[in-house]
């Protein structure tokens, strides 16, 4: 009698680094849900519960996937969200938009495989796996040259007080970073089989919600009701892409500066490119500038240009000036934070001869390097932010912790007609209050002009497309927060965090397993 034959037994391919399934036309299907919920959730529609479950199609469509699978439903998620948020911006560079869309949507893809990569190696809860990397993604994505912070969750919540008071602390990277979680937590209450366990993970994001937006609305500073000083903001509501409004352009802001000065302000603000003004090597149209002021007997904030000759080449900056009551010029700041592909073009993209014709209309502006506070005429210090910048909170924060009081926004939207750019742009402005307990004053040529106290609260604001000024009260900052101090320290400790769990997972059998074991999954 023969014996049995003895069976040799195989690894699995749950041992493999890559095993997992792969992706169905169904997953692509739920990316772009997920992309088309994230545009409705932030402005014009705003509709800011969205912001807590528009990560959960897209969990559900790179759970259990292959490494490239993961990458491939994410760069998909990226690249609609990116040009539902952009579309706006196409007819003022459509190559420049394409160029950003491809880029940025690999952040997304990155985020996807992290993910996944993370679920099937460590012991980490969805919650963790989902908004460590999303929130490195974010901070990475607008820290870059191609810096872009425009589609962060966190905007989602901008009318949702008791969601942003933390801000103060954690900035808005730190609110995306808590809105994931949410995310995570509902979609791991989905995923789980059985109603116990269904049960016990509700309790959790239940908790966890109460915990966050509960102490946020008991946080919420009580609103001024008597602020001490005026402003009145001017929307001219100028298309500069037509030559005969931007001929009556002067006439225009004359007559709203007459407007203004009926109510005896202390501050009135031109936006960006309101003024035809050269503070540069040779100046122009000073004079113009100079006479409103004197009729408003206010301190003036409005753009500007500033051209020099320096080497063997004019310089050119957007920038905005201080004008004191008497006419005379306080100062000028000069924008930092410029536009990819709009106001420069960058990586040298411009001496690629083979681009050259793509992107030969793009302007390429110098940038500035000083953080500027100014001291009007009262006494307060006041910052100026110029368009794009106020979209990037650790900028924002940097005058503030110099001594600035008040944020001054100045910007055109006019390129972008009648979509959703005025309303994502302006609703941007409630974080840099709240970061910052800052009062914020705005004034767009063609709307939203708006103030928001240091709470977040809108209390005066425009509509678009009106010729219009807005008289309206602001008070000065009492107070300095941590994120004024620190600045986005939370969102770096986040990808610190992140740094470490990928190159540990990917050197964990060179490393002493008694280490981690907490941590890694067992093959």
């Amino acid at each position: 009698m023969n014996p049995k034959p003895t069976t040799k037994t195989t690894t699995t391919a749950m041992t493999k680094p890559d095993s997992g399934k792969d992706a169905i036309p169904r997953d692509y299907l739920w990316a772009f849900f997920a992309a088309f919920i994230g545009m409705i959730a932030h402005p014009s529609s705003s509709l800011y519960p969205l912001g807590f479950i528009m990560v959960v199609p897209l969990l559900a469509a790179i759970e259990g996937k292959r490494n490239r699978s993961a990458f491939a439903i994410g760069y998909v998620f990226g690249a609609f969200y990116y040009m539902f948020l952009m579309w706006w911006s196409l007819p003022f560079s459509t190559p420049g938009v394409v160029a950003m869309t491809i880029v940025e949507a690999f952040s997304w893809a990155i985020w996807a495989l992290s993910y996944v990569f993370l679920r099937r190696h460590t012991r980490l809860p969805i919650w963790a796996a989902a908004a460590i990397p999303w929130t490195t993604m974010e901070l990475i994505r607008g820290s870059t040259e191609l810096g872009v912070t425009w589609g962060w969750i966190a905007y989602t919540q901008w009318n949702f007080l008791p969601a942003i008071q933390i801000a103060e602390w954690i900035g808005a990277i730190g609110i995306g970073f808590l809105l994931v979680t949410a995310n995570g937590l509902f979609w791991a209450m989905l995923a789980e089989p059985k109603w116990k366990g269904k049960f016990i993970r509700l309790g959790w994001l239940a908790g966890f919600l109460l915990l966050w937006l509960g102490t946020g609305a008991l946080w919420v500073p009580d609103e001024d009701p008597n602020p001490p000083y005026s402003v009145v903001l001017c929307q001219g509501n100028i298309d500069h892409k037509r030559d005969d409004d931007r001929q009556r352009e002067p006439m225009v802001y004359d007559l709203l500066s007459r407007q203004a000065a009926k109510y005896k302000p202390d501050l009135v603000v031109w936006p960006e490119s309101a003024s035809d003004a050269n503070v540069g090597e040779y100046p122009h149209n000073l004079e113009r500038v100079q006479r409103d002021v004197q009729l408003l007997s206010a301190d003036l904030v409005t753009g500007v240009d500033e051209d020099f000759w320096e080497g063997e080449e004019w310089h050119y900056y957007n920038s905005a000036a201080h004008f004191l009551p008497d006419g005379s010029l306080e100062g000028v700041y000069r924008k930092m934070m410029l536009v990819p592909f709009g106001e420069y073009i960058p990586l040298s993209l411009r001496s690629i001869k083979a681009l050259e014709h793509l992107i030969a209309d793009a302007s390429q502006y110098d940038r500035g390097h000083e953080y500027k506070v100014f001291t009007a005429s009262q006494g307060y210090k006041f910052n100026i932010l110029v368009c794009w910048e106020s979209t990037f909170g650790d900028l924002a924060r940097q005058f503030v912790k110099d001594g600035s009081q008040l944020i001054v926004v100045i910007t055109n939207d006019g390129w972008f007609g009648n979509s959703t750019a005025p309303y994502q742009h302006a609703l941007i402005c409630p974080f840099r209050a709240v970061e910052n307990r800052s009062w914020v004053v705005r004034a767009a040529n063609t709307g939203i002009c708006e103030v928001v106290d240091p709470a977040g609260r809108i209390t005066a604001h425009t509509e678009i497309f009106r010729r219009t000024i807005l008289p309206a009260r602001f008070g000065i900052r009492q107070t300095t927060t941590l994120y004024t101090l620190i600045g986005d320290l939370f969102g770096w400790l986040v990808v610190i965090a992140w740094a470490l769990l990928i190159v540990l997972t990917i050197l964990r059998d060179r490393l002493p397993k008694k280490w981690f074991v907490f941590l890694y999954k067992s093959n």
